[in-house]
């Protein structure tokens, strides 16, 4: 599912449905169908004397700096409606508590209220900082007239989708199947029983109020064949959630045609994957990094790093703040969507940060680098979480807060630093946006800064220093602006995925303020994010009703704190991940068809019991349960992970190989498991012997430490005996040389041990506990520059030997 903004000129015709012989709504407009709004005041059902004190109260609770959000408001500048939205603790439910229409949370007292009044539900679905739910508020929600109609004839629901994935999953299936659209705001008519019978988008108002006529005169007409509809709406979604029965083998061709799908939408002349409005669609790029790490192709680095430099350089990344806006509407990634999302940060920031890894181009680093400190400057709550999201608009305007003129530079800035900055970010009298008030610039990088550097005979470092003194003095006189808004909630899934970026930062580009930020957040999540049963909520931090976690907010959970095991070594991480990753198998797990659900039991009132299928806006919570279960194998040995990772691959099994661009993710998690991770951290004799490699100071030397615990140990680099397997470290990588094996070079081992074991009465030359082997490089690596090694090992205790291994570390000089 992609989201998206649509055009509005449509009739919504379902050719499913029509083929079925089933009624179709239609938005199609007429001159007749113009709104009306001199309307005195809109119907509102009546409500008991308990629930209207109960919401009064709510809204006296509010106190004297509480800024209703309405149009609607009496001479005393207070708010002429309050519906049942006022007692709910959701930013985007809040934003809606005015509306005239007499809105509903989710729940089955709305549903039981539908039944017995014998009314469809109209469900709206949407999120505090979307603009086109902004605009469908302002136009459809706050008109009384349309409010008026919609209190007469259905039940009113809205859902924050952020609050409840689980329930915008499955009403978004309903829409694409339905009316082939998916995005935000979502639109739907349902029966009592919360069945979808239509499912769509945006409308604008006229278009939105004709389609509320045909659907009360439809449900008045034609009722029972709309429950039809409904019922094969949701037994379409139950097969599509469920997948294949039919198990298929997953391995290179799936891999090749998964790649060959990839190529052929990749846009050579502006980056990206498909055509406007462009995504960063962070699972492909996770899987295009993994095929690199694998193979070393030049035609697949050479995509990757169109892809980061055209979105790196276009405006969809904000160029003096850090940090991505959500999409951008346009093939060059100039004109951003330009609200910024918590999960494209995290997921971004790891996109750029295993980028550099592979391509050892420096400035996607700091591309990572302003990324995450953005998030610890601006999106970062006193108690270490992460904020959820910031508005696109401000002042009434999407986008006002990013926006520049060329006076507005040249007021900021002293000459020989404006005139750089207009031409660096290419600000223009004409501008490249235009705005209700005149033409304005978003800024960008019309040339690399490479080229730019080049032109202006100035060292590429030079103009870095140069560009971050402009950048601080603009953000500087960008922050006297009225801001957008900020939702404050800390959703568990994207602290998880914030928490994993920060801390492999933290480990690759060895800076401990990151890794601190990521240690603290995490330990936010266990005290503050967690029920008294040990479950995770959605929302940490939250007042009110709690909102139980869904499969998601384990899976990215046990995620980060698998990687901060790896970063820091501490076993508490691995055991808390352990803990996390059981609670979500007896929670979520399928015993039936495998694969993980996406709520722990049927949620209140929906009609199915959903499962995130594919990856969307961010990669599925069962592609994310794939990563977390092959990495607790890697690190236990425990084999019930290791089989739990396959079922949950022949699950997928089916859509992997007809349709493997919807699980780039998946795919990326099981080209690791089949081919070993990548990095300069890795686990052998399962989990038993840690490897951590690090660069010397003087960068010409590699120190590779073991840890082998207790118990355990790993032949000498020189055996004693013969039909014993020595363990050995092999350059595979150096700078400018071909990818094979080098034996000549003179590792140091340390010396090892000699003594016989219980099952050996000849001694052994053995390495046990903390090792260091040293490899020594034929030169200093210069900045950048990338070189990895093999160790070949085969670990043994008292009473097993585990077969040989052969691992791969690699290595990035700073």
């Amino acid at each position: 599912m992609t989201p998206f903004r649509l055009h509005t000129k449509t009739s919504c015709l379902i050719s499913l449905l029509i083929l079925l012989g089933l009624p179709v709504i239609s938005a199609a407009t007429t001159a007749s169908d113009k709104v009306i709004t001199a309307l005195e005041k809109s119907y509102t059902a009546p409500r008991s004397e308990a629930l209207q004190q109960k919401i009064h109260l709510a809204f006296e609770q509010k106190g004297p700096d509480y800024s209703p959000r309405t149009q609607h408001l009496d001479q005393q500048r207070q708010p002429e409606y309050i519906n049942r939205l006022i007692l709910q603790s959701s930013p985007y439910l809040l934003q809606h508590a005015h509306n005239p229409v007499d809105w509903h949370p989710w729940g089955s007292e709305a549903l039981a209220l539908a039944e017995k009044e014998n009314k469809p539900v109209l469900l709206s679905i949407g999120y505090s900082t979307c603009h086109w739910c902004h605009v469908m508020e302002e136009e459809s929600f706050e008109n009384e007239q349309i409010a008026d109609y919609i209190n007469r004839h259905f039940i009113a629901i809205k859902v924050d989708r952020e609050q409840h994935p689980d329930i915008d999953e499955t009403y978004m299936m309903a829409s694409q199947l339905i009316s082939h659209r998916g995005g935000w705001p979502l639109t739907a008519f349902l029966t009592p029983a919360a069945e979808p019978f239509f499912a769509s988008t945006y409308y604008p108002a006229e278009q939105f109020f004709q389609l509320l006529q045909n659907a009360h005169s439809m449900w008045q007409r034609d009722q029972e064949k709309l429950s039809l509809q409904a019922g094969l709406v949701v037994k379409t979604i139950q097969q599509i959630m469920q997948g294949s029965r039919e198990t298929l083998r997953v391995g290179r061709t799936a891999i090749r045609r998964a790649q060959a799908l990839m190529l052929s939408q990749h846009d050579e002349l502006s980056g990206g994957f498909g055509e406007a409005p462009k995504f960063p669609q962070e699972s492909m790029q996770f899987f295009l990094i993994r095929l690199i790490e694998q193979n070393r192709d030049d035609l697949l680095t050479d995509i990757l790093r169109t892809n980061l430099d055209a979105m790196q350089e276009g405006g969809i990344y904000d160029q003096i703040g850090g940090g991505f806006h959500r999409y951008a509407t346009d093939p060059e990634w100039l004109v951003p969507h330009f609200e910024k999302m918590l999960y494209n940060q995290g997921l971004l920031a790891r996109v750029y940060l295993h980028g550099w890894r592979v391509t050892g181009i420096d400035k996607y680093q700091r591309t990572v680098r302003e990324t995450l400190n953005y998030v610890l400057r601006e999106m970062t709550s006193s108690n270490g979480g992460f904020y959820s999201a910031t508005d696109a608009d401000s002042e009434g305007e999407e986008g006002r807060f990013f926006i520049w003129t060329e006076e507005q530079i040249r007021h900021a800035l002293p000459g020989e630093d404006a005139e750089l900055a207009l031409m660096m970010y290419g600000v223009t009298p004409e501008g490249n946006f235009e705005t209700d008030t005149g033409n304005v610039s978003i800024l960008h990088l019309p040339q690399p800064l490479e080229s730019l550097a080049e032109q202006e005979k100035i060292p590429l470092e030079n103009l870095y220093q140069k560009k971050e003194k402009i950048n601080r003095q603009l953000l500087k006189q960008r922050q006297t602006r009225i801001p957008p808004l900020l939702d404050n909630k800390l959703i568990s899934a994207w602290n998880g995925m914030m928490i994993t970026a920060l801390a492999e930062a933290g480990l690759y580009m060895e800076i401990p303020e990151y890794t601190a930020a990521a240690v603290r957040a995490a330990e936010m999540m266990w005290m503050q994010c967690r029920d008294s049963r040990g479950g995770l909520l959605r929302i940490c931090s939250q007042q009110g009703e709690p909102i139980a976690g869904t499969q998601e907010d384990y899976a990215y959970f046990a995620q980060a704190l698998i990687a901060l095991y790896d970063v820091t070594g501490e076993r508490y991480w691995l055991e808390r991940a352990i803990r996390i990753n059981q609670e979500m198998h007896q929670r979520f797990w399928d015993d039936h068809s495998a694969g993980f659900f996406l709520t722990e039991k049927n949620i209140e009132a929906l009609p199915l019991r959903p499962r995130s299928s594919q990856d969307g806006a961010i990669p599925s919570g069962n592609s994310i349960a794939h990563e977390v279960l092959q990495k607790l194998y890697t690190r236990t040995g425990r084999e019930h992970y290791n089989e739990q990772a396959e079922q949950l691959i022949s699950q997928a099994s089916a859509f992997l190989s007809r349709q493997p661009m919807g699980q780039g993710y998946l795919l990326a998690s099981l080209l690791q498991q089949r081919q070993g991770e990548s990095g300069s951290r890795n686990y052998a004799a399962r989990g038993n012997v840690s490897l951590r490699g690090v660069l010397s100071p003087q960068r010409d030397e590699l120190v590779i430490a073991l840890n082998i615990e207790n118990g355990w140990h790993i032949n000498s680099n020189r055996p004693l005996q013969k039909n014993l397997m020595a363990t050995r470290v092999s350059l595979i990588r150096q700078p400018d040389e071909e990818q094979q094996p080098d034996s000549t070079i003179d590792t140091l081992y340390p010396e090892a041990i000699t003594r016989a074991l219980s099952f050996q009465r000849d001694p052994l030359s053995l390495f046990e506990g903390n090792t260091l082997i040293r490899v020594p490089l034929r030169k200093p690596l210069d900045s950048h520059e990338s070189v990895a090694v093999s160790i070949e090992l085969q670990a043994c205790n008292d009473r097993l030997c585990l077969p040989p291994e052969a691992l791969e570390l690699s290595f990035i000089a700073p």
